[in-house]
């Protein structure tokens, strides 16, 4: 199954989970660039996929007071989130100057491997590189996500708005919960493909250079 299929179709399942997932989402074309995933990886694409629609399932069956009590819940958590603007601009920065770094990188990684595809040693060479940027844009670009999700979710505010959704509603914010539970663990899962796909590389190099 393709990992980008999936993304897409997780994409827009819900807008609601937390600022987490949106950016998530925009690391599959940057950076992950295998059209198969890893078994562990299809698994977790397709529980979020699974999850994402018991979600959708359980919004759409809410009472329309229900669904007015989210709306105000969720605007509650998004006017928190907001008051954090001052704290999270530089930490987006440093996402988006890594992001596009990273992309850059990566661009010069493939342009070396089309550049190399007659020369058996240098195309070796730097299909074994790709495949330690990738690894390596992969996990820095997690690290800057998980510091603007850190300073989110550690915040007062955030936490109070946040408690009230899931005493108002708490199997939507259940839902939510275990949606963000299974980005963590696709992440997790992305990073050991990613890493494995390195390690493998840098172990054929060496072989094939002795």
């Amino acid at each position: 199954m393709s990992f980008a299929s999936y993304a897409q179709a997780t994409r827009n399942a819900d807008g609601a989970t937390n600022a987490f997932v949106g950016p998530f989402m925009g690391i599959y074309s940057a950076i992950y660039s295998p059209t198969t995933a890893s078994t562990a990886v299809q698994t977790d694409l397709s529980t979020i996929k699974t999850d994402a629609g018991t979600l959708k399932s359980d919004l759409k069956a809410l009472s329309s007071t229900d669904r007015a009590t989210f709306r105000a819940d969720q605007k509650a958590i998004a006017t928190a989130i907001k008051a954090l603007a001052s704290t999270l601009a530089p930490l987006k920065k440093t996402l988006i100057s890594d992001v596009k770094t990273w992309q850059k990188t990566l661009v010069a990684d493939k342009l070396a491997i089309r550049k190399d595809k007659n020369d058996a040693t240098a195309l070796a060479d730097d299909q074994t590189q790709l495949s330690k940027d990738q690894a390596s844009a992969y996990a820095a670009i997690v690290t800057d996500q998980k510091a603007i999700t850190d300073a989110i979710n550690n915040n007062a505010d955030v936490t109070t708005a946040k408690a009230k959704l899931a005493s108002d509603l708490p199997t939507i914010a259940a839902d939510q919960t275990k949606l963000e539970s299974d980005y963590s663990q696709l992440q997790k899962d992305v990073q050991a493909q990613l890493d494995a796909a390195s390690s493998s590389s840098s172990s054929s190099t060496t072989s094939s250079a002795a």
